[in-house]
């Protein structure tokens, strides 16, 4: 999303795109960071239900192209998947002090920030180089790859 919408829109909206993304893997390292166990809970017990409300999303995000990258991160399995791999790694279980979070969650939030920031300016570099008439073909393409990645989660939530 991030680097069709900086083709599309310029880098801006690629950079608040990734702003949404970013804001999102901070709220999951504030789960891991301060001991969230609700929402932790709450997302292991019903992750099928997460896993199929991600994949209807991101389905229907390349079908329409209209959705928050905010929306995207929050329901985005692999997300889910990787920041409790991470924290079960890492060996964060929510018994981090106050400066310890706070160096958590900023730390990711920079990361992810870095990432989305240097994919903007990836996509803003091939904006200018590339023809006019190229970026309808681009939105197809990144239309048919949200639609697949959907679809696979889909496919995969149904046969577990």
């Amino acid at each position: 999303m991030t680097a069709q919408r900086t083709l599309n829109y310029g880098v801006k909206a690629g950079l608040l795109t990734g702003l949404g993304s970013s804001v999102t893997d901070c709220l999951y390292a504030c789960v891991g960071a301060f001991g969230l166990n609700l929402i932790s809970d709450f997302l292991l017990k019903y992750q099928n239900i997460v896993n199929l409300a991600g994949g209807c999303l991101i389905v229907g995000m390349g079908i329409r192209m209209f959705a928050s990258s905010f929306a995207v991160g929050i329901t985005n399995p692999a997300a889910i998947l990787t920041f409790l791999f991470a924290f079960s790694w890492f060996g964060i279980h929510g018994q981090t002090g106050l400066a310890e979070g706070i160096g958590l969650v900023c730390g990711v939030f920079i990361g992810t920030y870095i990432w989305w920031g240097t994919l903007t300016g990836a996509a803003s570099m091939f904006r200018k180089k590339s023809k006019k008439d190229c970026l309808p073909v681009m939105n197809r393409v990144f239309r048919l790859i949200l639609i697949l990645f959907g679809a696979v989660i889909l496919v995969r939530n149904f046969l577990n």
